[in-house]
């Protein structure tokens, strides 16, 4: 296997494993079919490639789905931005502010944010 085809290999079974590739040079030294063997454990890969510095392996955490955007906390950010540009900001005098996470869509009005001079 060509270098650059055994780096390709390396790092599509390290990604697939879990793995990083990057800053770890000594995924290099592993044997293609130490990454790609289903029967050896990823702890046990691990501690082969990285025994030299410790390995700590932490119980894995559930994910949970879910956004934690709400009307209070866009409120609260766009207090926080200058008030000479929230009218630019504005469209017919509304902020309308869309969560790229989980796409809500918050409408503020305009005077809401602007104080008195």
């Amino acid at each position: 296997m060509t270098k650059m085809k055994r780096r390709t290999f390396t790092h599509l079974a390290a990604s697939a494993a879990g793995l990083s590739v990057l800053g770890f040079p000594m995924l290099a030294s592993a044997k293609d079919s130490e990454l790609t063997d289903p029967a050896l454990p990823g702890d046990d890969l691990l501690y082969r490639l990285f025994h030299e510095d410790g390995v700590r392996i932490f119980e894995p955490t559930a994910l949970q789905p879910g956004c934690r955007c709400s009307n209070g906390r866009v409120e609260r950010i766009l207090q926080q931005l200058p008030e000479a540009e929230l009218p630019d900001l504005a469209v017919d005098n509304q902020l309308i502010v869309t969560c790229e996470f989980c796409n809500a869509s918050y409408t503020f009005a305009l005077e809401q944010f602007i104080t008195a001079s």
